[in-house]
């Protein structure tokens, strides 16, 4: 049986894997609600993304299926009052979340702070649709 910190280890080598494909911020905004919401449907949780982010039900729920089977960091139980399943950050996961997502914050602000010696900007990837 593996010990204790290898599962944290484990979980955190995951979780970062599955945040490296993040290019929208997306996966960060959805474990901070969880950080800061308990209990929360698919339907709460897309409500909350699609403030900020273009995305569909379908795609949040497969993110929450991905991060609840794979890392394991989320808890689900079925709310027969709301006839929906309700998901809960796990308590024993929060560290970890915690210290990765304000590490990504940490990053995001010094990558936009202005560099000096950079005088044009040029986007890595095209924004408009027809270029897609």
């Amino acid at each position: 049986m593996i010990d204790q910190d290898k599962r944290q280890d484990i979980v955190e080598e995951r979780l970062r894997s599955w945040l490296a494909g993040d290019e929208e911020g997306i996966r960060h905004a959805m474990l901070k609600i969880f950080l800061s919401h308990n209990d929360l449907s698919i339907q709460e949780i897309y409500d909350h993304l699609s403030l900020t982010f273009k995305t569909s039900y379908h795609s949040v729920s497969g993110m929450i299926g991905v991060v609840s089977s794979r890392t394991g960091i989320l808890a689900g139980t079925r709310n027969e009052k709301k006839r929906c399943r309700l998901y809960r950050l796990r308590e024993k996961h929060m560290p970890v979340v915690r210290r990765i997502i304000s590490s990504h914050t940490r990053r995001q602000e010094r990558a936009s702070s202005p560099d000096a010696h950079q005088k044009h900007f040029f986007p890595h990837r095209l924004t408009c649709q027809e270029d897609v």
